[in-house]
């Protein structure tokens, strides 16, 4: 079985990074991201959100909503936190960037805002036909989509987008936005031009690209 928490420890003087997963999936999605960084030295917490599920579709119940979890922040006991996060974790990730302790926020196909999420319809089509099954990842998704997406000049300061152009599952408009949106700079993006939603979790260059800018001052 999965856990709800997983933390793989490393080196307490560097910066502690979190791991957020998309829609319909759980912490298993970022394995690659969690071997990566902590053999790079560092702690890395990897969550499975409220009302997602571990095997078989099956959901986990937990009481931990996502604005919950985010208090383990203030217990973290390293300066600062990395978020990284992918599709709807990229998507809460963007949100994350408020918070005091967190230096750098990496969204990968992150949503421009959450409207898709208040349908049944879209959760129904990325996990299950059954529309009762699908309501009940709606209900435990809505305390994570209750946070606002506004964020100050200097908030979005620690925000950096990656996404795909044929993204088929978050379409390339949701970059375009964010970008716009939260004023971010080329320097703090990463576009590719033709591979798949999927695909963002899987490529290195990725993650290199990311440590290289954790690692930069």
């Amino acid at each position: 079985m999965t856990k709800k928490h997983i933390v793989y420890e490393g080196d307490k003087d560097k910066p502690s990074i979190y791991l957020l997963h998309g829609l319909g999936n759980d912490c298993r999605g970022n394995y690659y991201f969690a071997k990566y960084f902590n053999k790079k030295g560092y702690t890395v917490h990897k969550y499975t959100a409220n009302g997602h599920f571990q095997v078989n579709h099956k959901l986990y119940l937990w009481n931990e909503t996502i604005k919950e979890y985010v208090k383990r922040f203030d217990k973290d006991n390293t300066k600062e936190i990395i978020v990284i996060g992918i599709s709807f974790g990229g998507s809460i990730s963007i949100k994350l960037c408020k918070h005091s302790k967190v230096k750098k926020v990496f969204s990968i196909a992150g949503l421009h805002d959450d409207s898709g999420f208040k349908y049944p319809t879209l959760i129904q089509t990325m996990i299950s036909d059954d529309i009762e099954y699908t309501k009940k990842v709606q209900k435990h998704i809505k305390p994570a989509l209750a946070m606002s997406f506004k964020l100050t000049p200097n908030q979005s300061k620690k925000l950096y987008l990656i996404h795909s152009e044929q993204d088929y599952v978050v379409p390339f408009e949701h970059f375009v936005k964010n970008k716009k949106k939260f004023n971010i700079p080329k320097n703090r993006t990463l576009v590719y031009p033709q591979i798949g939603h999927a695909m963002l979790l899987r490529r290195k260059e990725i993650r290199e690209w990311i440590y290289n800018r954790i690692v930069k001052v």
